[in-house]
């Protein structure tokens, strides 16, 4: 039986990050922070990446809508050195690709909720997830919303989603492909993100 990512996402004015981080350390504990590099492609129906945070590397798959807030996860330890080369491979077979630098604050709470906190360059937001199976999933969603509604934090829907990726897209990450320059610059990146 697959897990269910259960997730709700809200965006926050970037100026109320660090208010945010404070709050979040007072209702939750700090599990970890993160400084991320992803590839990110993006198909019908599904989500591909590979990412490095703190130095470790990994695949991921989300299958279902960008949105939706049930989707299944499938992830993959890799090595460092493996990396670029899945970058090749995906972005070969998927034309919407993009490289995004964030920064997490990974918090959990007494619910068990992961509450990310999300910043790039010019934009930041909050994921609230429970892992989920079929039989839990309205108990789980009832907690998320209503510690989301304690925070007066609203859910992003599809539209707002949708907005805050294209300008995630426009403003702080950009297009990749296999041409020389793109590969060289994200194995430059990669270089800096491995000594973390």
């Amino acid at each position: 039986m697959n897990n269910i990512e259960l997730e709700y996402r809200s965006e926050i004015e970037f100026s109320q990050f660090d208010q945010f981080e404070k709050k979040f350390n007072q209702i939750a504990k700090l599990k970890s922070h993160a400084k991320r590099l992803s590839f990110m492609a993006f198909g019908d129906g599904i989500d591909i990446r590979v990412r490095i945070t703190n130095g470790k590397s990994e695949v991921v798959v989300k299958k279902g809508d960008w949105h939706a807030e049930n989707r299944i996860e499938i992830s993959q330890d890799i090595e460092n050195d493996q990396f670029v080369g899945f970058v090749k491979i995906f972005s070969a077979m998927i034309k919407n690709c993009n490289i995004g630098e964030r920064e997490n604050f990974v918090f959990e709470n007494n619910d068990g909720v992961t509450i990310t906190l999300v910043k790039s360059k010019r934009l930041a937001y909050v994921e609230f997830e429970l892992i989920s199976r079929d039989e839990n999933i309205e108990t789980n969603k009832k907690i998320i919303l209503d510690l989301m509604k304690s925070l007066n934090l609203e859910i992003l829907d599809k539209k707002g989603f949708d907005d805050l990726c294209d300008r995630l897209k426009v403003n702080d990450d950009w297009k990749f492909n296999l041409e020389e320059d793109k590969v060289s610059k994200l194995e430059g990146l990669l270089s800096e993100y491995s000594k973390l």
